[in-house]
């Protein structure tokens, strides 16, 4: 299920600029996600199949030639489609669940019901 929406994924060519190659991935990853707004909770839970690794390789190769370890890029690599999926989530309404929870913070916290005072 994952797999099959992450085909959607338009890959974009390489240009050597390590920071328009992973703009233009996470971008890449975005629209995929906004494509199918399920994706955003369900990554985290699944294991990678061929498309999710061929991103982690994508990544890798704009990579290559950086001075880091090998887990420090594929660490790097993870937060971009955590940031990724964070401008996803903001183009999508809030979850019943998101809406729960700021609805309690408000009974547990009454002092946010009032605007804040000036001094």
């Amino acid at each position: 299920m994952v797999d099959p929406a992450l085909d959607e994924t338009a890959f974009p060519s390489a240009t050597g600029d390590v920071t328009v190659d992973l703009t233009a991935l996470v971008r890449a990853q975005v629209d995929v996600m906004r494509a199918h707004p399920w994706l955003i909770d369900t990554l985290s839970t699944v294991r990678p199949g061929p498309t999710a690794v061929r991103l982690f390789e994508e990544g890798l190769c704009v990579l290559a030639d950086q001075p880091a370890s090998s887990t420090a890029k594929l660490e790097l690599i993870a937060m971009l489609t955590g940031t990724a999926s964070l401008f996803a989530r903001a183009a999508t309404a809030p979850s019943n669940v998101t809406m729960e929870v700021l609805h309690a913070d408000k009974r547990s916290h009454p002092h946010r019901r009032r605007p804040p005072t000036r001094r």
